[in-house]
């Protein structure tokens, strides 16, 4: 996947690796305070010099304890005397939906932790999206040849389904995913569809604190979807 990053491009690759994948995402402390606290695992005690038995290796499906972290999400950095607002409480609605409608870009940066451009998408971020028990479901993609060789009646009917709606190429998409970049990109990302021409249409969003953008064909490309899917009514704009 292309992805335009402030005039800068990069080609971004799947890793069959899932905690060398996303291990790369971890959540390293900023200069002066602006992050999470780090964690670190190269300080260890010894048993009062005793040799201490070597460790079996973690199988290669259930990454290491350091990689597991960036499965997780960070509330961001903040003073203490500048709490949150929640927009996950009643009638907040609307105020969402307008921030939503907003350019980041435009705006002068005046968000707390350095994850984020403005106080609204770090509050969201943390009110929102991670008050939540599962942020980021662990739902996966559909092995569509296993249930092909199954031959099961009710297995063909739910692909004859899928097929019909040509969505069987996106929900069988497989790439790695990180929970806190996926949290991130819902906190940060603006649709700026504000062209006349639909192909210039894009998604700008945040990872990391870097500013990303890439085109509605060129992510319906990715997906393995066709033109004509970028007719298709826009949840966003509901």
């Amino acid at each position: 996947m292309r992805i335009e990053d402030e005039g800068r491009t990069a080609d971004t690759t799947s890793s069959d690796d899932d905690s060398a994948d996303d291990a790369t995402f971890r959540v390293q402390q900023r200069p002066h305070g602006k992050g999470p606290a780090a964690h670190s695992d190269d300080e260890h005690e010894g048993n009062d010099g005793e040799e201490e038995e070597e460790e079996e290796p973690l199988p290669h499906h259930n990454p290491a304890p350091e990689a597991d972290l960036a499965r997780k999400t960070s509330k961001p950095y903040r003073p203490p005397n500048k709490p949150a607002i929640n927009y996950n409480a009643r009638g907040k609605f609307e105020d969402i939906r307008r921030e939503r409608r907003k350019d980041f870009r435009a705006k002068q940066r005046d968000a707390f932790d350095w994850r984020f451009h403005t106080r609204f998408q770090e509050d969201y971020y943390e009110t929102v999206i991670t008050s939540k028990k599962h942020p980021v479901t662990d739902d996966q993609w559909i092995d569509w040849n296993y249930m092909t060789k199954k031959k099961d009646p009710i297995f063909d009917q739910v692909i004859a389904a899928c097929d019909r709606q040509h969505i069987q190429k996106i929900m069988g998409f497989r790439h790695d995913w990180n929970k806190e970049i996926i949290a991130q990109f819902y906190a940060t990302v603006y649709f700026d569809d504000t062209d006349a021409n639909p192909r210039k249409w894009q998604m700008v969003w945040m990872t990391e604190g870097d500013t990303h953008s890439i085109s509605y064909l060129d992510f319906a490309i990715v997906l393995g979807m066709d033109n004509h899917d970028l007719n298709r009514p826009k949840i966003h704009l509901e």
